[in-house]
């Protein structure tokens, strides 16, 4: 790029492509209305579209902006968008004590880190200088709804892993071979407390969503101590 500002306007542009593709995964998988039971194969021709789009913006921190913050928390968010349903579906088949795990499923990994990697990025946001590139960017409704978003499949996955029928596996960049890859919860705590932080401050400025701090305080009370006791973190 010529110049920083200019990378910048790049990546805004390139954040608009994955606005296009996350309307197309949207339009298959949400719209419908009975939710559609899609194979496994389609999540992953969605998730190789979407590491594509991924690979062809330059990761170098020198470049950070409003533009590349952007693209990072688009990129975040739409992996957990994509595997949301998943997600519900393990979560709906363990409320049954009997129900027996015959198909082998698993859940994406990956799901759970881009949860964390959101966490992180609002994180650095909150305190980053307000003259700094993470501290112009806006604190928006739509940053609220991405922070609900993967406080609560932080909680999914902690419940899943107490549960223990499904397991995790990752899907490698370019083969998509899946492999097992067990969910490490070493930084539960930390990562759940700064989740509390931020809904505290998107409750401060979004009175609505006092209603999701509460349910995750009560949620994290519960949960946590029983992973510590598990073992699991």
């Amino acid at each position: 790029m010529a110049d920083h500002a200019s990378f910048q306007r790049v990546a805004t542009s390139h954040y608009h492509r994955l606005v296009y593709l996350r309307s197309e995964i949207s339009r298959e998988l949400y719209l419908p209305a009975v939710a559609p039971n899609l194979p496994r194969y389609w999540y992953q021709q969605k998730y190789s579209t979407l590491l594509s789009w991924r690979q062809e913006l330059p990761q170098d921190g020198s470049l950070a902006g409003i533009g590349t913050t952007t693209c990072d928390i688009a990129w975040e968010s739409t992996i957990c968008f994509l595997f949301q349903p998943l997600l519900l579906r393990a979560l709906v088949n363990t409320k049954d004590a009997n129900w027996i795990n015959e198909y082998s499923d698993t859940l994406p990994s990956e799901s759970y880190q881009s949860a964390c990697q959101l966490v992180e990025i609002y994180k650095q946001i909150l305190r980053a200088p307000e003259d700094s590139a993470l501290g112009l960017y806006p604190l928006s409704i739509l940053s609220a709804l991405h922070i609900q978003t993967a406080a609560m499949t932080i909680m999914a996955f902690c419940l899943l892993a107490i549960d223990g029928r499904i397991p995790t596996n990752k899907w490698t960049p370019g083969s998509l071979e899946e492999g097992p890859s067990p969910v490490r919860f070493d930084n539960i705590h930390d990562t759940s407390g700064s989740c509390l932080i931020l809904l505290t401050k998107c409750a401060e400025k979004f009175p609505g969503m006092m209603g999701m701090l509460d349910i995750y305080k009560s949620l994290s009370q519960k949960i946590i101590p029983i992973m510590t006791r598990s073992g699991l973190a």
